[in-house]
């Protein structure tokens, strides 16, 4: 059924990708700047085999410097980029959105600096991904955030306060210094969806007028799925703006190619907000974002859009049957001495990311280093996520029936297998201290004591996972 589906689907409006094929087809010659000349820079070099082996020819020819009148203008769209860009506000409900080609840390740079939130009182997620706890402290806000630190399930994956930064906001707004912007991560890289349109409303119990970013890194897809959808921020301000009196700016980021058909570093930038502050998201994407975009990355944005209003939801469904079916698997005792665990218990403000299955090797002697390394090595699967002896299984759109057969057939001949972790060193002064992945802080600037850390650490340590120290630019109260 799915396949049919997709095979049925109507051809889908794509005018950057489309123009983008259009110029590079006619064989036009550059005495502008292109990365490697549209594949002539190259044409006689010993190295040349390696150049199309990796990028291709067609990648080659489409990684070119052309701007407007030519192409159109990035920083000031007015045809096929512009076009591509509503068409994307359009498919997600959003008043604008902005294509980035330098990544979603990006994107949450400029979406803050257009916020404006320098000396004004933010709360945070501590769960938030580094490019917020960095940006926020490079641009000088007053910043708290919500609890004493990520909580864990059993699993030892990052769990979001909820009921913690609700009862911080409720206390700031009842005390008359009420929060002006909340950062939130909507979907986290530990498999959680937080229920983002009740989440806001019960902000909105407390004040009339709020800026809010989401970074949905992981969960862009959901906005074409009918069911996904009712979780995701631009359900939420939909869901906001019939209430007049309620002042709701709203950006949302996501990592397009972490759950769509775009190129790594591809992210969609949206707006639910008056004029003037889409024009302060234009001036601080002039500001902040590369003067080289690429096309490539930009025509990517534009087909993944495309593809997930013709097809996103059908896939997205595949993808849940893929984790559905591993999860009962591993329930119902295919793989004895493996345990399904959950990646966050279900409650009123958040639900496990359908897509997502955290298994737990303990019950066969495994770390989760020892699984992923042998996954890889010896079975040609790549995990990236895990915590002591707990993975995290991502079903995404490109991870097909193929995969999930060979996953299926490298758990069975794994259990039994055994590996041991090593300890963790770390100093913490006046730091963030970050695991990566998944980039989000252990702990922030004068937050916690090494020892309080030492188990927490312990974790990402038998993962394999590096933890990174970054001294704060900001003093902190």
């Amino acid at each position: 059924m799915v396949t049919s589906a997709l095979n049925s689907a109507p051809a889908v409006e794509t005018p950057f990708a489309d123009a983008l094929l259009r110029i590079t087809g006619t064989g036009v010659g550059s005495l502008h700047a292109l990365p490697v000349s549209q594949g002539h820079s190259i044409r006689h070099s010993s190295l040349r085999g390696k150049y199309e082996r990796l990028f291709g020819p067609a990648y080659l020819a489409s990684d070119a410097s052309f701007s407007a009148p030519v192409l159109d203008s990035f920083f000031r769209p007015r045809t096929c980029l512009a076009r591509a860009q509503q068409l994307a506000a359009d498919a997600f409900g959003a008043d604008r959105t902005f294509f980035i080609t330098s990544g979603t840390t990006t994107a949450n740079s400029v979406a803050l600096a257009a916020m404006g939130l320098r000396g004004r009182r933010v709360l945070v997620d501590r769960t938030c991904h580094q490019s917020i706890h960095f940006s926020l402290d490079r641009i000088g806000a007053d910043v708290t955030y919500a609890g004493y630190g990520p909580t864990t399930t059993t699993s030892g994956l990052a769990v979001s306060d909820v009921e913690e930064l609700l009862r911080c906001f409720a206390t700031a707004a009842r005390e008359g210094a009420p929060y002006q912007a909340v950062v939130l991560s909507g979907s986290s890289y530990d498999g959680i969806l937080l229920k983002l349109p009740e989440l806001v409303a019960a902000l909105f119990e407390h004040v009339d007028v709020l800026d809010v970013l989401v970074d949905e890194a992981w969960s862009a897809l959901n906005n074409f799925h009918p069911a996904l959808r009712a979780h995701t921020a631009l359900e939420a301000a939909r869901k906001m703006r019939p209430h007049n009196r309620m002042q709701l700016r709203m950006f949302v980021t996501h990592s397009a190619h972490k759950s769509m058909s775009a190129l790594r570093q591809a992210s969609y930038l949206h707006v639910i907000a008056d004029e003037a502050a889409q024009y302060a998201v234009e001036d601080a994407i002039y500001s902040i974002h590369t003067t080289s975009p690429s096309l490539p990355i930009l025509a990517s944005l534009d087909l993944a859009r495309a593809q997930g209003v013709a097809e996103g939801a059908a896939l997205l469904e595949s993808c849940i049957d893929s984790a559905s079916q591993l999860r009962a698997l591993v329930t119902d005792g295919a793989f004895p001495g493996l345990t399904a665990v959950p990646t966050c218990p279900p409650t009123r403000w958040a639900l496990p990311d359908p897509t997502k299955v955290a298994v737990d090797f303990a019950g066969i002697g495994l770390s989760a280093h020892a699984v992923r390394t042998r996954l890889f090595h010896e079975y040609g699967l790549y995990v990236s996520r895990g915590s002591r002896s707990v993975l995290l299984f991502n079903f995404h759109i490109g991870a097909g029936a193929d995969i999930c057969d060979r996953l299926e057939r490298a758990l069975r001949d794994l259990c039994g297998k055994r590996s041991h972790g090593r300890r963790p060193a770390i100093d913490l002064c006046n730091s963030f201290v970050i695991p990566y992945p998944p980039g989000v802080p252990a702990a922030v600037p004068g937050e916690l004591s090494v020892s309080d850390l030492a188990e927490q650490l312990l974790h990402y340590d038998e993962s394999g996972i590096d933890v990174f120290s970054v001294p704060a630019q900001s003093p902190r109260n």
